[in-house]
């Protein structure tokens, strides 16, 4: 299969003019200008986008596709008060009405050309709906729990999880992971063990981390007696004290850091997920993105869920990004894509156009003139994702999804909402 458009953008080099590139089965075979790739392939199918750019797909670094049917419940809230009315609305949800609401976030990722999600697993059903979306990604395990005594047993029960998801999943497109929820809802040994098994294992690791005041406060007072022992320390020093930060870590959030903290994460190469707009909307703060981009820091964004977001599109993160700080289009641009595979350690696969990388591909349509093609995807309010694809199956196309019934979630994703309300 041969697609081309006005623009290919490859991420690793420049931006093609009238480009192309060549697909075989789930693999890319090539990309370069559409004459020499049509005359070296005269007889590969052609699909033709026109005034449109054909680049990598994006990569969500964090996402909860789980609680996709709160969007809109919770408002005005800041952290606290807003975990405190989620633990108590979802209480009032079904098994079947968390496999509707992660329905419902996986058909976003994919109509928003999102072809690899980090999606955080809190009941279940999220698993099983990445399986059947059929879009990359990995599935972290969520783990909360405050008492050191059950160390031994949440590694237990986790590594029972985690082995029915490996048995589950066939078609490749899927790695498992571990997620210590945070600082101060995960107890240090918990912590510490959980740390150990992922290391012991080769899975990744996420966690939210120094996303709010209120957890810089918890920890400098110890924990509030409970069994932290902090000594009144950050929280990404408290990680490290504890001996958990380390290349296998995606640090979620990181707004309330310090120059000594970026270093730590620097000399760890820790993994960085901002979350732009879900840290606007909990008015937890800002994140220093220009300083971790200074920093030569795996950088990539993520949307957070529709608890605390409008949707889930990257692009939109990005035009937050741009308007909260000082990196180029190109930069955030890159970000978005091969950022996101660096912190999710999948750059070797996805992230760009490459020859023999994965092909997972968008195609963005671009209904107005701009000098800037960088600027015009980073400025994404017309810009149209119309194709979506995934180790080179097609997901969607032109407002049509292959793997899930956009209907159907529809009409369910309304009852499940009612009783949110």
């Amino acid at each position: 299969m041969l697609l081309t458009a006005k623009w290919v953008l490859p991420i690793t080099r420049e931006l093609i003019d009238d480009g192309a590139v060549l697909i075989s089965k789930d693999v890319i075979k090539a990309v370069g200008s559409k004459e020499e790739l049509k005359k070296v392939h005269p007889k590969e199918p052609l699909i033709d986008f026109g005034r449109a750019i054909i680049m990598p797909g994006l990569v969500n670094t964090h996402t909860h596709l789980e609680y996709s049917a709160f969007r809109g419940i919770l408002k005005n809230l800041s952290f606290f008060p807003w975990i405190v009315e989620l633990v108590k609305k979802s209480r009032k949800l079904s098994l079947s009405d968390w496999k509707v609401s992660a329905l419902l976030g996986a058909l976003e990722c994919i109509k928003s050309g999102v072809t690899c999600v980090a999606n955080i697993i809190s009941f279940g059903p999220g698993f099983e709906i990445l399986l059947q979306s059929e879009l990359r990604g990995l599935a972290f395990h969520e783990v909360i729990e405050i008492d050191d005594a059950k160390a031994d047993q949440k590694i237990s029960e986790s590594e029972k999880i985690i082995q029915y998801w490996k048995e589950k999943c066939g078609n490749g497109l899927l790695n498992m992971g571990i997620s210590p929820h945070a600082t101060y809802t995960v107890a240090p040994r918990v912590f510490q063990s959980l740390s150990e098994w992922a290391r012991h294992n080769g899975l990744l690791l996420s966690t939210h981390l120094a996303e709010s005041r209120e957890e810089y406060r918890f920890l400098k007072m110890a924990g509030l007696k409970l069994s932290w022992q902090s000594k009144g320390v950050s929280p990404v020093r408290y990680l490290e004290q504890l001996g958990v930060l380390d290349d296998n870590v995606i640090a979620v959030h990181c707004v309330h850091v310090d120059k000594e903290d970026i270093g730590i994460l620097k000399e760890k190469d820790v993994g960085i997920a901002c979350c732009p707009r879900s840290n606007t909307r909990l008015k937890v703060g800002t994140a220093p993105l220009s300083n971790f981009f200074e920093s030569d820091l795996r950088v990539g964004f993520g949307t957070d869920s529709l608890a605390s977001n409008d949707d889930l599109n990257i692009l939109s993160e990005l035009k937050t990004a741009l308007l909260q700080h000082k990196i180029p289009p190109q930069q955030l641009v890159k970000m978005a894509t091969l950022g996101g595979a660096q912190v999710l350690r999948m750059e070797n696969q996805i992230g760009s156009l490459e020859e023999g990388k994965q092909a997972d591909i968008i195609v963005v349509e671009l209904p107005f003139d701009h000098d800037d093609i960088y600027l015009s995807l980073v400025d994404a309010e017309k810009a149209k994702v119309i194709f979506t694809m995934v180790a080179g199956r097609v997901l969607y196309e032109r407002d049509k999804c292959q793997t899930l019934d956009e209907k159907s979630i529809s009409a369910q994703i309304q009852k499940v909402q009612s009783k949110l309300r």
